[in-house]
């Protein structure tokens, strides 16, 4: 428009230009308090059909808007560059990156800039994975903070298994994922559930991991059996020997594991205790 004709161009209105090839859900972020730059990012990442809005909770959204508008720019980066294929609940994981990056802020650590420069981590073979699924009928939750595979398996009746069926498996390699980890424990019996603890702070997982089996026989071939290529260095210990602080094997030495069914306590005789003196009648 001409100057001084008293109209004005779309230019001047606030906010127009910045909603062109916004999708209706940009207006609700902005409304909702959410910084333009931000709004806009979130609104991008909607554009991939990476995350809908109606997935986003108002815990996740009230992080978001609280947050540094840089840092929720980068965590917004990191949130989209993850695989989010088996995330059922992807307003958690994102609270999960932003606790992430909070740690490493106060850490002194540069936040997502840093993390995004780095080497990628070797993750899972997706098609092993993939093809592991499909034959067993189990899924598979992925959150920040573990990866959980089952629970309960396809078509099981009852409870949760009991005491006894549960193991924990330590000095598992730190690029070590299901992939790997499920076949060696399916040798032992039917898996309940098999959860992979991860490090949010590296992308790596912790070294360890819980494995419920079906029957506590399956855990006692499991604590028996199952190494990785002669690796004499995994422990694989019941749950309940790992709660009480049993004996932990050398580092280099033989895998040597207690027996499944914990031991009775001893019993401890009680205290004799006087029997009361009852007066006679008349004293």
């Amino acid at each position: 428009m001409a100057e001084g004709n008293g109209e004005i161009s779309i230019e001047e209105v606030p906010g127009k230009d910045s909603e062109v090839g916004r999708t209706p859900d940009y207006r609700k972020l902005i409304d909702y308090g959410l910084d333009s730059k931000v709004a806009a990012k979130l609104d991008d990442i909607y554009k991939t059909g990476k995350l809908a809005h109606a997935e986003l909770d108002e815990r996740a959204l009230d992080a978001l808007k609280e947050f540094p508008t840089d840092g929720a720019l980068s965590v917004l980066g990191q949130f989209l560059d993850s695989n989010l294929e088996h995330v059922s609940n992807k307003s958690a994981y994102l609270c999960g990156v932003m606790k992430t990056y909070r740690q490493k802020s106060r850490a002194g650590v540069q936040g997502a800039p840093a993390l995004s420069a780095a080497a990628p981590v070797k993750g899972p073979d997706e098609d092993k994975i993939k093809q592991i699924l499909q034959r067993t009928g189990y899924t598979l939750d992925v959150t920040t903070g573990q990866r959980k595979y089952g629970g309960p398996p396809p078509g099981w009746e009852g409870g949760t298994p009991g005491a006894g069926c549960e193991v924990f498996c330590g000095k598992i390699p730190k690029d070590m994922y299901e992939d790997e980890l499920i076949p060696l424990f399916e040798r032992c019996g039917n898996i309940w559930d098999l959860r992979l603890m991860m490090d949010p702070m590296t992308g790596t997982n912790r070294g360890y991991a819980f494995v419920t089996f079906t029957t506590r026989e399956a855990t006692q071939r499991a604590v028996q059996e199952v190494k990785c290529n002669s690796n004499e260095l995994w422990v694989v210990l019941p749950l309940w020997a790992m709660v009480r602080g049993s004996v932990w094997p050398a580092v280099g030495g033989p895998l040597v594991a207690p027996a499944c069914v914990p031991p009775r306590r001893p019993s401890v005789p009680r205290p004799a205790v006087p029997s009361p003196v009852i007066p006679a009648a008349g004293e």
